[in-house]
């Protein structure tokens, strides 16, 4: 374009020529080239705009990651030591219940493994980091300065995280069952007395001198003596039955039920929901008796078992 003479005409509305301005060729290329580099400041400068949104937005991203990562283990934190103090107090007491009854482990005792989570030491519980392989706080933030990996390991930590909360999830579902299960297993004495009159068992019958099966234990007292609900259960009976005398019935589920006989008087109806420590009754001397007692009987399925197996206090 050297050489070469430009004009920049201006015309007026009417089409007319009212001016007429000479440009030089290096102006033409000056021109050209500063629009040439504006436009590609204009790109640069959007291109990096959007850069850095789109920074911005994987910034917060890892953000959300992270907060969520650490309600996750925070949630985590405060729900396996109680699971397992649960468990080990559960299993103790489940211990004590199933190996004296002679219960199978079909009925519903707790196996060495619930949910996923193996037995339980003290040890463990100072350290959950440890049992499911997930960094401790100051771990993961030693870590956040290599940015290639932190996403990465942010999810496979969530990943975790959930899996356990989905573990503890059955394992404090199970608690909860077995939490129902102790509160309705007869495990305290229905009188506050320990003298034992006549055990569980063949015996010689105490009128007759005939040698039959004792049903139940016998607990000595005397009348009035306050008879107690000795688990959580619904009263399914009221009534006098023959050498049984005033009698009361428990139920207690799972196939359990609890029977308590010669009364001087019932202090319940049947379709009552009752509490362990409730008072159902009081002691007596009705029916087949030769003086004032407890005859306390434990029945699963309807077939009697040694009541002291149950008795844990």
């Amino acid at each position: 374009m050297s050489g070469v003479a430009f004009s920049l005409v201006i015309i007026d509305s009417a089409g007319g020529i009212t001016r007429r301005i000479p440009v030089k060729s290096s102006t033409v290329r000056t021109c050209i080239a500063f629009s040439i580099v504006t436009l590609a400041a204009i790109i640069g400068v959007t291109a990096h705009g959007a850069w850095l949104g789109h920074r911005a937005e994987r910034a917060q991203k890892l953000a959300d990651a992270r907060a969520n990562m650490n309600d996750t283990l925070a949630a985590i934190a405060a729900t396996l030591p109680k699971a397992r103090l649960g468990q080990l107090m559960a299993a103790e007491e489940f211990g004590q219940i199933w190996s004296k009854a002679g219960l199978s482990p079909s009925s519903g005792a707790p196996d060495s493994e619930i949910g996923g989570i193996g037995p339980l030491a003290d040890s463990d519980v100072r350290s959950s980091q440890s049992a499911t392989n997930v960094p401790a706080a100051n771990e993961i933030s030693v870590h956040q300065h290599h940015h290639g990996d932190l996403p990465r390991k942010i999810v496979s930590l969530i990943k975790r995280s959930r899996a356990l909360q989905d573990k503890l999830g059955i394992s404090l579902d199970f608690f909860h069952d077995a939490e129902l299960l102790l509160r309705n297993t007869p495990s305290v004495r229905p009188v506050d007395t320990r003298w034992i009159t006549s055990r569980f068992g063949r015996r010689q019958d105490p009128i007759n001198g005939q040698l039959v099966m004792h049903k139940g234990i016998d607990i000595g007292g005397y009348i009035g003596l306050a008879i107690l609900a000795p688990a959580d259960g619904q009263v399914i009976a009221t009534g006098y039955r023959g050498g049984y005398g005033r009698t009361v019935v428990l139920d207690h589920g799972y196939g359990i039920q609890t029977h308590f006989a010669h009364l001087s008087k019932w202090l319940v109806k049947r379709g009552q929901k009752v509490l362990r420590g409730t008072q159902i009754a009081e002691m007596g001397s009705t029916g087949k008796s030769t003086g004032p007692h407890l005859h306390y009987e434990v029945r699963r399925y309807g077939e009697p078992i040694d009541p002291m197996n149950f008795i844990l206090d």
